[in-house]
Order: structure tokens, then C-alpha cells, then sequence
């Protein structure tokens, strides 16, 4: 009897043992697996954070150099091969970055959308009323895809009347035209061709009423934008501070003298035609530097823009300031021209007086002259893009041209180039 009772107390010795073992290894099981998936979880967390870090490389990249435009950044100098980086453009300042981390057995991919400062687009911009008189060719500026992957063309935005008498065609943007790394092709209702006659206005050319509305030939690249704000879109600063604004320029006196004079030295010189005093300050005379802005206080009669010609082809703007102007000529701008009253208006209800002693305002209408500031005959082109600031004012096209649009030709670089969207991505 003692040595069963033996036996029966090892028995159940063994089998607690056993159940002791079973339960270890079912316990190192579970333990194993938990540490499998830390490990995991801390790989998984690694990927994540070295995704994350190629997005925030991405914003730096764009900040350090804007000009290369968010889709022509060097995108692939933030980390190794391990690391992939794409732009994408979603709207017209509104682009999704991609960044995908793959390293071993696993990748990890975020997504962030970035935003440009929001720029008023259009090759013409006007917040005056617009008359387009004559035979126009236009490569547009654009804003931004459409579903298509073609894109929203954008030839003229006004914020006012807008009359037309004439005939406008308007082929696809040029390459890199509207911003760096740009190749695309205008939307279907994005590009205005008027086989017809195009006439918005009555047969009566001298007749100021209000403008009829369109015939149906111009299309949706031709946008009226009540709200739309040249200054603070292209100055990236509001009106209060234009004396900020325009301490960055060289600024003249404006002329409508066309007189040519004789100097001491017996040289014919135009020192009192605009083109040739604009040219002369862009170009730097009597000890002062070159500059690629100029700003003209009061009327500036162009002439026939013959000074403005010989400019090297480099990105430069001019303004004019609260005076009317005028060209008649075939003279090629290499740059942004911009057309402004200060105040926002015109500063007089008739401005018939301001056109004395302007030469070059051919075939301008004395009814036009009433509220007109800006005339231009024949085919005045400014590459970088015309722009009316003068509200309450009309603005005069009376020209035939060949307009390329493009936007690196204004030297103005925003202050900050690109800032995450809000909700797109963590943003405590």
C-alpha cells in the first residue's frame, strides 16, 4: 500500500509537470508572437516615419528653390533609392505630394497636399472695362486640370464690360509657358475659336451703352471674375502697403513728349520719349545699376515701343502709374506690363484731357477717350502678360497679334512658395 501511495503521488507529480509544460509553451508561443508583432509594429512605425520624412524634405525643397515650380523639383535628393517622391498638380495652386518608403519586406505610402500662393491667372487681366478690337492668336495661361487631364485655359479674365469686335484663336499653352514643367493641351470648351466674325457689341462702334451679352463664340477660356485682386495676387501685398511695393522699383517720370533732342556732343537722343527714358532705366544710366523693374508715375506715350525693343529677353515688369498709356507699334516686351490707378478708379469723370500731346493713340474714338486710360494700335505684345488695374477706366485693344504667355518672364517670386493644406495630413 505505502508504495502505490508512491506511485499515485508521482503520477500526479508528472501530470502536473506536463500540464506545467503545456502551458509554459503555449505561454512562449503567445510571447514569441507578441514580440514578432513589436517588431512589427516598430518596422511598420519606421516606414511610417521615414515616409513622413520625405514629405517634409518635399516642402523644404520647394521653399528653398520656387522657381523650379512644385512638379520640377529635385525630388529624388532626400533620401536613397528606398524613398519615392512624386507631385502631382490638382488644381491650379493645389498639387498632391506621394511619398513612398519601401525597405525590406514592407513599404509605407502618405499622401500631403500642398498649396502655392493663389495667383490670378490669364495671359490678359483686366479690371477696367475691355475692348479687343482686331485679329488675335493667344497661347494662354491655365487654371489648373480638368478630369480629362487636359486643361482649364485661361486667355483673358476681366472683371468688368467686356466688348469684342474682331476674331480670336487660341491654341494649347505653350511648353513651360504658364509655369515650369507645364505641358498640356486646352479643354474642349477651354479654347476660343470664332470662325465667324466675333461682335459683342452694337453695329454702332461709337455707341457707349451697355454691352450686349456675348454671341455664344467665346469659351470658357475667356473668364469674368467680378472679385478678382491684381494687386495683392501680383504684388502678393494689399494696396496700403503700394509704397512698400514700389520702394523695389526704379521709378521715372512719365512723358508724352515724342520731341527728339541734340545733345552737347551734337547725338540725336530721345531722352523725353517714354520707351526710350523706361529702356534707359531698365538698363542703368548715370551711375545707376540695371534693374528688371521700373515703375512710370503719370501718362506714358510708348510711341512705337521701338525703345522697348532692344531689351535683352529677360523676365522684367513695368508699371504705370495713375496716367494713360499709349503704343502704337509692333515692339515685343519680354515681361509683365501693369496698368494702374492707385486708387482703384479713374481719377476723373472725363479723362479727354490726359490724351493731349499722346501721338501714338491712332485711330482712338473721342467717345473713347472719355474713360479711356490704355490704347494700344498694332501689334504691342507683352510676353509675361498685361495687366489692367485701372477700375473704372476702359482699356483699348485695337490691335492684331501673336500672344505666347509666358509666366517665368515676371520676376516677382512669392514670398512663401508652398504650405501644407490643412486636414490633409496631421497638423498638430
Amino acid at each position: 500500500m505505502n508504495s502505490q501511495k508512491g506511485m499515485a503521488t508521482l503520477l500526479v507529480t508528472v501530470m502536473l509537470v506536463v500540464v506545467s509544460l503545456l502551458f509554459s509553451l503555449a505561454s512562449y508561443k503567445n510571447v514569441f508572437y507578441q514580440i514578432k508583432r513589436t517588431q512589427n509594429e516598430v518596422e511598420e512605425r519606421q516606414l511610417h516615419w521615414r515616409a513622413e520624412g520625405g514629405l517634409e524634405c518635399a516642402i523644404a525643397l520647394n521653399n528653398h528653390t520656387p522657381s523650379l515650380g512644385v512638379t520640377g523639383q529635385p525630388y529624388d535628393t532626400c533620401d536613397t533609392n528606398e524613398l519615392t517622391l512624386t507631385a502631382t498638380l490638382l488644381t491650379g495652386t493645389q498639387y498632391l505630394i506621394t511619398s513612398t518608403f519601401q525597405k525590406d519586406r514592407g513599404q509605407t505610402t502618405l499622401y500631403k497636399k500642398i498649396k502655392t500662393n493663389p495667383r490670378t491667372t490669364g495671359a490678359i487681366q483686366a479690371i477696367s472695362d475691355l475692348k479687343l478690337v482686331g485679329s488675335y492668336t493667344i497661347k494662354p495661361d491655365v487654371d489648373g486640370p480638368l478630369p480629362d487631364g487636359k486643361f482649364k485655359c485661361v486667355s483673358v479674365r476681366y472683371g468688368a464690360n467686356f466688348f469684342a469686335r474682331g476674331s480670336v484663336k487660341v491654341n494649347d499653352p505653350e511648353t513651360n509657358g504658364p509655369y515650369p514643367g507645364f505641358s498640356g493641351q486646352c479643354g474642349v470648351d477651354y479654347a476660343t475659336d470664332t470662325y465667324a466674325a466675333l461682335n459683342t457689341w452694337d453695329a454702332d462702334i461709337n455707341a457707349q451703352d451697355t454691352p450686349p451679352a456675348a454671341n455664344g463664340a467665346l469659351e470658357l477660356d475667356f473668364v469674368k471674375d467680378l472679385n478678382m485682386n491684381p494687386f495683392e495676387s501680383f504684388f502678393y501685398k494689399s494696396r496700403d502697403e503700394i509704397a512698400e511695393v514700389k520702394s523695389e522699383f526704379t521709378v521715372i517720370t512719365g512723358s508724352v513728349e515724342a520731341t527728339d533732342e541734340v545733345n552737347s556732343a551734337g547725338v540725336i537722343v530721345t531722352a523725353k520719349r517714354c520707351d526710350s527714358k523706361i529702356k534707359q532705366a531698365f538698363e542703368g544710366t548715370a551711375g545707376s545699376p540695371p534693374t528688371d523693374k521700373v515703375w512710370v508715375e503719370g501718362n506714358c506715350d510708348l510711341v512705337n515701343g521701338a525703345g522697348l525693343n532692344g531689351l535683352p529677353s529677360e523676365p522684367r515688369i513695368l508699371v504705370v502709374e495713375n496716367g494713360v498709356m499709349s503704343v502704337n507699334g509692333a515692339a515685343v516686351f519680354d515681361g509683365v506690363i501693369y496698368h494702374l490707378f492707385n486708387s482703384g478708379i479713374a481719377p476723373t469723370a472725363d479723362m479727354t484731357a490726359a490724351w493731349s500731346g499722346v501721338t501714338s493713340n491712332v485711330g482712338m474714338l473721342p467717345a473713347d477717350m472719355v474713360k479711356g486710360v490704355y490704347f494700344q494700335n498694332g501689334s504691342f505684345r507683352p510676353s509675361g502678360g498685361l495687366v489692367l488695374d485701372t477700375r473704372g477706366g476702359l482699356s483699348i485693344l485695337n490691335s492684331g497679334f501673336d500672344l505666347t504667355f509666358v509666366g517665368g518672364l515676371n520676376p516677382n517670386t512669392p514670398p512663401q512658395s508652398v504650405y501644407w493644406v490643412e486636414g490633409s495630413w496631421n497638423d498638430i
